[in-house]
């Protein structure tokens, strides 16, 4: 049974057994992710110098959850880079611009490395905006990964980092390459004090495959969809004491978890 599917027994867990839970300070640099209720359950949000793998199956909400963790670096002045596998930057934008929200004030501090318009051959030319002509060569993503870093000034200051859809690197290159690919860029990211999200899609890989990006990451934010509720829960989480229940949330302009629900918090 998948990791993202809840049992009777585990929705029970969700909804009828109120957990209490404490916070205790702790002297650790964090990113907020935007998303109501979650950084309450994190102790104030994601570690600064981490990468996170965000899982589930398609439509779970996953890019959701990375838009919002986006913004919420916008509009606190963070830089931002997006690496994209399935959307040009006109796409991301108008996907924005769907829920309610536009960036486009914010542009000069996000960076967008295109890895997917190479495929049409429509590369239009924008600022802040790069494009890498094959997916499966890493060691060329890496390269432009390392200039756009330099370039949004985020080396050792923190920014905020997308990876959307690692599973593409996966499908696309040697997995072993794609792993070589992580533990590097992981050991950038980390360098430059920054937050990363790596989207990872739940049932496409194998579990030796899973098993090793877990390795290379420092935790895991999982979504799933089950009889028309949507779930969101965290397995782990570097350096954060944290309840692993799977929380009911809902999308509306964005996510937004039903932490009171789920912890009996008035």
């Amino acid at each position: 049974m998948r990791e993202e599917e809840i049992s009777e027994a585990m929705r029970e867990e969700v909804i009828e057994r109120p957990v209490e839970i404490t916070f205790p300070t702790m002297l650790i640099k964090r990113k907020t992710t935007g998303i109501p209720g979650l950084d309450a359950m994190i102790q104030g949000g994601i570690p600064a110098g981490c990468c996170i793998l965000i899982t589930g199956d398609p439509g779970t909400g996953k890019t959701t959850f990375c838009k919002q963790f986006v913004l919420e670096g916008l509009v606190k002045g963070e830089p931002c880079i997006w690496i994209s596998t399935n959307k040009s930057f006109e796409e991301l934008i108008n996907d924005f611009k769907i829920t309610g929200v536009d960036i486009t004030p914010f542009l000069e501090r996000f960076f967008f490395i295109d890895c997917y318009s190479f495929r049409s051959g429509s590369m239009k030319k924008r600022e802040r905006v790069f494009f890498v002509k094959s997916i499966a060569d890493l060691n060329v993503l890496l390269s432009v990964f390392k200039q756009v870093l330099a370039q949004a000034g985020i080396n050792g200051k923190g920014g905020r980092i997308i990876i959307d859809s690692f599973s593409d690197f996966i499908s696309f290159s040697d997995e072993k390459q794609a792993l070589s690919f992580l533990e590097r860029v992981s050991g950038v990211i980390k360098g430059s004090n920054s937050v990363a999200l790596i989207v990872l899609e739940s049932g496409l890989h194998k579990k030796r495959v899973v098993t090793s990006v877990d390795y290379f990451t420092d935790g895991r934010i999982s979504l799933a969809v089950r009889e028309y509720k949507r779930f969101l829960r965290v397995p782990r989480l570097a350096r954060t004491a944290h309840p692993l229940n799977w929380i009911e949330f809902k999308i509306e302009k964005g996510i937004v978890l039903k932490f009171a629900e789920a912890f009996g918090v008035k």
